[in-house]
């Protein structure tokens, strides 16, 4: 079969069976097996996980606002660098599902019987609780590791090089699925998993199983003997459950229950179960030895964040050729040991400070990522995850306790903040082209907040000499914060002399000396003091 034929298909994609030998004998003569892509070599494997995003050098050319679009879009939605670990993972699902399908041949065995084998052996088990003369036809694995390092993106790309759903038309009539990618309900609802895997399932195949199934009325030991009925029906290859750490959150034994389920389907239907969570969910799966044994039939796989070294080195080149800036920065082992410092290796976390960095530097107008830029970045954008951060980076056991789960980013807030300055910026340098109407805008907001003429005029002259980076496009926000703080330090200087006039006057009866000036210059009182610095001026209680 030729490499060109061998890209992966699309999620949720069908294809009708095209039989392969596998030139394996256990698998011989099996066409759910035989129906199945072919077998690959790792670098086979690196070649079809790939996905690179639609670069051109040309984009630096654009309208900031559009860049910022195109650095969003590209590096978060299409950029995937598969690593040894992928390769892994893939051979482990690879092999995870064919000794699945080896124990369930439909040209082997009379097809009704075995379902109706099934189907009775299932009634006679009770609540949650497994039979005990099941045979062991199948095996599962689980994949921990912290949030970020790419657990989810990983079983994801690999599940999609192969297709869903298989339809066989020759010799046998069925339709294959042959994977299922479930989340834990946030609860640890049994429930809540058995109506997704319903509706997962019609999304599929166009059926209406969730209704006839899952009813509010269907009791839950009939929805999970209609689950694992529809399991062998389909030929499911394998089951893939992700977040199972919110089982420790599920009540009344629903963490217990639900594993219960799952070895269910492995030992009686030969379903393999892939569970994947975070290091929250260890205590869930070593709370049941027999559960934490059929975790580890092709070995239990701890997904740690990455090293320093070669694989580090491998995603950080990669990701580098990516740049949306102006000017372009090189990817130096400072900047590597810089961004690792930053991320702790988690890799989640080194692609949006990555793309949190070009932001900053468009939308602010700088057009190059610096070290000092990346440092600003990860301080602004990574204050809840620092203590996290923190922890990992002095493998404090008491520290690392804390923090069973590390929450990846969420950046929408960040880029919707860079969008919104980008778009002023272009509005302003449009709307706003000479600096007379900058002034002209700044004196007229400062006049409505009772600042003198004069004194505004002073204010801006002193402002435009400065010559601090100010941008004649800059927003006049920005600007009329500098008119303010130079009019706060004449103020400042003011109250002193204010206050050097009160000591000189120290010792002296203020009511004689107030009787005078009101004589002498025929002032009323008030003016006097508010001349001898008594009464505070309307400007002296605002802070800018």
């Amino acid at each position: 079969m030729e490499h060109a034929n061998r890209r992966p298909m699309l999620l949720g994609s069908m294809q009708h069976a095209c039989y392969i030998e596998t030139k394996v004998k256990a698998y011989e003569g099996n066409p759910l097996i035989e129906a199945l892509p072919p077998l690959w070599e790792d670098i086979e494997t690196m070649e079809l996980l790939v996905r690179t995003p639609e670069y051109e050098e040309s984009e630096r050319l654009l309208p900031s606002v559009q860049r910022i679009h195109s650095a969003h879009s590209q590096l978060l939605n299409f950029f995937f660098q598969p690593l040894p670990v992928h390769c892994d993972l893939e051979s482990r699902l690879s092999r995870l599902v064919r000794q699945g399908y080896i124990g369930r041949n439909p040209l082997g065995i009379d097809r009704i019987k075995e379902l109706n084998r099934i189907r009775k052996q299932l009634l006679q088990v009770g609540q949650y609780e497994l039979p005990k003369d099941l045979s062991h036809t199948a095996a599962s694995f689980s994949i921990i590791g912290p949030s970020g390092v790419g657990k989810t993106m990983g079983i994801e790309r690999i599940l999609l090089l192969y297709p869903q759903l298989i339809i066989h038309e020759q010799e046998i009539e069925l339709y294959q699925i042959v994977w299922l990618k479930l989340d834990c309900p946030f609860d640890g609802s049994l429930g809540g998993l058995c109506r997704r895997f319903f509706e997962t399932v019609d999304e599929i195949l166009g059926t209406n199983y969730r209704s006839k199934f899952a009813s509010s009325r269907m009791p839950l030991d009939a929805m999970i003997h209609h689950m694992a009925q529809l399991a062998a029906l389909h030929c499911i290859g394998v089951l893939v459950v992700d977040e199972i750490q919110h089982l420790s959150m599920a009540k009344s034994g629903g963490a217990e229950k639900m594993l219960n389920f799952f070895v269910t389907l492995i030992n009686t239907i030969g379903i393999p179960v892939v569970l994947v969570g975070t290091m929250g969910a260890l205590p869930v799966l070593q709370n049941d030895f027999r559960q934490a044994r059929r975790g580890t039939g092709v070995g239990c796989l701890v997904w740690e964040a990455l090293e320093p070294g070669v694989q580090w080195d491998i995603l950080m080149d990669s990701m580098w050729k990516y740049q949306w800036t102006k000017m372009e920065f090189p990817c130096t082992e400072e900047m590597k040991a810089l961004f690792y410092e930053e991320s702790q290796g988690i890799v989640d976390v080194a692609v949006k400070l990555f793309l949190l960095s070009q932001l900053r530097a468009i939308a602010h107008r700088i057009e190059i990522v610096t070290t000092e830029l990346v440092i600003d970045t990860a301080k602004e954008h990574f204050k809840l995850m620092k203590p996290m951060l923190e922890a990992l980076k002095t493998k404090n056991p008491h520290e690392l306790a804390k923090y069973p789960d590390m929450q990846p980013l969420d950046i929408t807030e960040a880029i919707a903040r860079y969008k919104n300055v980008s778009i002023l910026k272009e509005k302003t340098k449009k709307s706003l082209p000479q600096r007379s109407s900058w002034d002209s805008k700044c004196s007229k907001f400062l006049l409505t907040r009772g600042f003198e003429e004069a004194i505004i005029i002073k204010a801006l002259q002193q402002v435009s000499s400065q010559k601090n980076g100010f941008s004649l496009y800059e927003e006049w926000e920005n600007l009329v914060l500098r008119c303010c703080a130079t009019l706060k330090a004449a103020m400042v200087a003011g109250n002193s002399k204010k206050e050097r006039r009160k000591k000189e006057s120290a010792g002296t009866e203020p009511g004689i000396l107030l009787q005078l000036y009101a004589k002498r210059n025929n002032k009323s009182s008030y003016e006097v003091l508010n001349e001898n610095g008594y009464i505070k001026g309307p400007l002296s209680e605002f802070s800018w």
